[in-house]
Formats: C-alpha cells, sequence, structure tokens
C-alpha cells in the first residue's frame, strides 16, 4: 500500500497523497520547501525540504524568509480538504527517526573533604632511671613539712610515749593519712595539665598515657595507689630498667610512661 502524506499549509491539512501525488505537487509550485508533511507512525510534522527527491525537478531559487507554519498537534483532527492535484512518480521520504531526547542531568556527586595528610606519631623520649630517682627525692622533700605536720598531730605526749598502745595507734594513724596524703599530691598533679609533681617538674618529666598525652585523674589515682607495692622490694625500680619503655610497676597497672616533658 502506497504511503499516504498529509501537508500542512496555510494553517490547514491536506491530503491524503500518494509519492506520486507530491511529487506533481512540488513540481507546480502548490507545495514549497516551507510546507510541512506527516504521515501516520511519524512523532511530529518535518519540513518538505527533508523529503530527498521531492524538489529535485524544481529549480533551486532564493525563498523569501517567511514566518513558520502554524504547529500541528493532532494533525488527524485537523481540517481535511484535498484542493491540491495529484501528480507523477517517486521520491524517497528520510526514514523518521525521533529527536533523542536529553538524557536528564546527573546531580554532581558532593566531593569528598579534602583528606590531609596523617601527621606522623611523636615519638616518645621515655625519662632514665637517674631522672626518676631525682624526682622522687625532691618530691620527699616537698612533702617533708606537710607530713611532719601529719606526725605532730597523732603522736601522743611526751609522758605517754611509753604507752605501747598509743604509741601503735598512732604510728598506724601518722602511716595511713601519710600515705592518702602522698597518693592525693600524686594524682592531682600528675593529672595536670604539667602532667607531674613538683620533682617531676624540677628534673623536667612528666606521666603521659602510652600514646604522649595528659593522663586523667583515675589513670593517675591507679598509678598513685600501686606505687607503694611498687616500691617494695625495689620491684618497680627493676621493671623500670628492663621494661620497653622503662615503665614500673605502677606505669604497667596504669598504662602509662615517664617521658621528658
Amino acid at each position: 500500500m502506497a504511503d499516504q502524506w498529509y501537508v500542512g499549509k496555510g494553517g490547514k491539512k491536506h491530503g491524503p497523497f500518494t509519492n506520486e501525488q507530491l511529487k506533481k505537487l512540488a513540481a507546480s509550485g502548490k507545495i514549497d520547501r516551507t510546507d510541512l508533511l506527516w504521515k501516520e507512525g511519524m512523532e511530529k510534522w518535518v519540513p518538505c525540504s527533508t523529503a530527498k527527491g521531492l524538489f529535485s525537478a524544481v529549480a533551486a531559487a532564493p525563498v523569501s524568509p517567511s514566518p513558520p507554519p502554524p504547529a500541528f498537534d493532532n494533525p488527524l483532527t485537523a481540517a481535511d480538504s484535498d484542493d491540491l492535484t495529484a501528480a507523477f512518480s517517486g521520491f524517497e521520504m528520510p526514514a523518521y527517526v525521533p529527536t533523542p531526547e536529553a538524557p536528564p542531568a546527573k546531580p554532581a556527586e558532593p566531593k569528598p573533604p579534602a583528606i590531609s595528610p596523617a601527621k606522623p606519631a611523636r615519638r616518645l623520649d621515655y625519662a632514665g632511671f637517674g631522672s626518676r630517682v631525682g624526682a622522687f627525692f625532691i618530691d620527699g622533700f616537698v612533702l617533708l613539712i606537710p607530713l611532719l605536720g601529719i606526725s605532730l598531730g597523732f603522736m601522743p605526749p611526751v609522758a605517754e610515749l611509753q604507752d605501747k598502745d598509743k604509741l601503735a595507734t598512732a604510728t598506724l594513724g601518722i602511716q595511713f593519712f601519710g600515705t592518702l596524703f602522698n597518693i592525693a599530691y600524686g594524682a592531682v598533679m600528675e593529672s595536670s595539665d604539667s602532667g607531674g609533681t613538683f620533682g617531676k617538674r624540677a628534673v623536667g618529666i612528666r606521666v603521659a598515657d602510652l600514646q604522649g598525652r595528659q593522663i586523667g585523674m583515675g589513670r593517675a589515682l591507679v598509678r598513685n595507689i600501686v606505687k607503694p607495692f611498687s616500691s617494695f622490694l625495689a620491684i618497680g625500680l627493676i621493671l623500670a630498667l628492663v621494661t620497653p619503655r622503662k615503665q614500673a610497676l605502677h606505669d604497667l597497672a596504669a598504662g602509662t610512661v615517664v617521658v621528658k616533658a
């Protein structure tokens, strides 16, 4: 069955026409290149100039610009007219290829934040045995006056020194409160911003966690509570000489190290 073409001209739809009829209409000048063509199956009207061979026999002449013809939204319902005459044979209409729709723009993916190069871990310079011993003696002098005050507060009068029970009670009281004072002194000072007691500050060392950071009160309390046991039979001193991080027993218990400030 021959193709059935419709021509859009003057705001009206004309046809249908066969290929031969369209060829004659073009040759007689009843349709020109600016008119529109459509057949069933096409999505929209196209200019007659796109039909290959339709105007091959017509001398090309400059065409004065004219406003575009009205669009035919629905060609099957446009007003019909067959006042164009029939003509002779064949031309080829290019295969209709719908204009591909541009894909929707892909939203730009958020760029991940720039990753700054990791800073190398700070190398810890562990305090030597000599500086730790020096800090111990300096702290002993610092604590001498408050410990003497505690002793005088618990000692019985001279007239009662011969009372063994009172003397034993006084000795236990001095040891107990002296130990509590030592623990509180060490915990408060070592968890401070300076990280060390007055003795440690004097020799340029401080207490830190295994990454070299300031320790909190909990870790400082554990360290100073275990310290008396570390001093028993010099166990802590021996461990500080043989462990890789120069940690004494109380350092191992609390997860701390003593480093140069």
